[in-house]
């Protein structure tokens, strides 16, 4: 490639690097740190520690100080948990570098392993804007990319930006893209929160009710009753989490697109250009329907199984509407492609060209 068709789009430092893990906590990098020292048998290097009497001191603290103890675990998998994030983006993205060449992204990365991978702008399908509640307070954002190929690897969610802010991201991702991002967005039903809060309410009822039957006679109880029936506790947690929900879940139409935000813990916004609609749904299921709401969905080639682009309880007449307008810009859009390409309307065959399939009586008639 002619090197003035090369840009560099975005670059890494180490200090980025870092920070970029510090907001990555996750326990299950932990969970794989463990599963990793179960190698090492660990069991024996503790029963070593206990014998020679070097940990009576934490022994003799967690019976005298149960709740201390627990707090104490919940800090150390949380510190482990976050030491642990840093350490996997640190190996993931050192030196990470993303570069427009031409028609084309290319990225390098990686500590011990470097990975280099080329993604073609037009098998681009989507954009997606990730962040969470910690990186959202401090403006942080990750960018990935919905990518479609022959190959079944070839396909879903690239990162082509592990961490910048949230201008400088949509700014890159103009460079991929068109787009112009809405002024406003429009929130779903309110009646997504009742929606909800019943919901997780009843699973919460299901997964306790059967604990408090079986709960035995001489295990913990507190305040008189069986300890389960505390979980109880957790329906007011469960209201403000579906109003979360309700409040991050927004959505928007334009000229140029689709516009999607979902997510507490994991917000997302995703970006679907026109030109790559493939399918269009509006489902309602049997509880939607009792309260006039309907989920809308535009499906796009390579779309992940799960966190995909869907604006879940649209009033139904809304959504009609939705559905209807999103359906006729595209194919506006393509009407217009193929006269520019071909000079006609239309690729198809006029009605009196197209093959006809047999009907019930014309089968097993002879022919001349």
């Amino acid at each position: 490639e002619d090197e003035a068709d090369v840009e560099t789009l975005l670059d890494m430092s180490l200090r980025r690097v870092l920070l970029s893990g510090a907001f990555r906590f996750s326990l299950l990098y932990l969970a794989v740190i463990f599963s990793v020292l179960e190698l090492f048998n660990p069991e024996t290097l503790i029963q070593r520690f206990i014998r020679a009497d070097r940990l009576d001191w934490l022994t003799e603290v967690m019976f005298s100080h149960p709740a201390l103890a627990i707090f104490a675990s919940v800090l150390v998998a949380v510190i482990l948990g976050w030491i642990s994030g840093i350490a996997v983006h640190l190996m993931r993205y050192y030196d990470f570098q993303l570069w427009l060449d031409g028609d084309k992204l290319r990225k390098r990365h990686g500590l011990f392993t470097v990975t280099e991978g080329t993604i073609p702008l037009d098998k681009v399908q989507t954009l997606i804007l990730r962040t969470n509640p910690l990186m959202r307070a401090f403006g942080w954002y990750e960018l990935k990319v919905q990518t479609i190929g022959i190959n079944v690897e070839e396909q879903g969610h690239r990162v082509i930006a592990p961490f910048a802010g949230g201008d400088r991201l949509l700014e890159l991702a103009r460079r991929v893209r068109t787009f112009e991002l809405p002024e406003s967005f429009t929130s779903v039903s309110p009646l997504t929160i009742r929606r909800r809060f019943f919901r997780y309410t009843a699973v919460l009822t299901a997964l306790l009710l059967p604990t408090v039957y079986f709960w035995p006679v001489g295990w913990p109880y507190l305040g008189g009753v069986a300890l389960p029936w505390w979980g109880f506790g957790l329906v007011p947690l469960i209201l403000g989490w579906a109003l979360l929900q309700y409040r991050n879940h927004e959505y928007a139409a334009s000229e140029d697109g689709f516009y999607i935000r979902r997510g507490v813990v994991s917000h997302y916004l995703w970006i679907v250009p026109i030109e790559k609609f493939h399918v269009f749904h509006a489902t309602a299921s049997i509880f939607q329907r009792r309260l006039g709401l309907k989920t809308l969905f535009v499906d796009t080639a390579g779309a992940a199984t799960f966190a995909y682009p869907e604006v879940i309880d649209v009033p139904a007449d809304e959504a009609d509407a939705q559905f209807n307008t999103l359906y006729q810009r595209f194919k506006a859009l393509y009407r217009s492609r193929v006269e520019a390409a071909t000079g006609a309307p239309d690729t198809r065959l006029d009605p009196d060209e197209r093959p006809r399939l047999p009907t019930d009586e014309s089968i097993g008639e002879p022919s001349e």
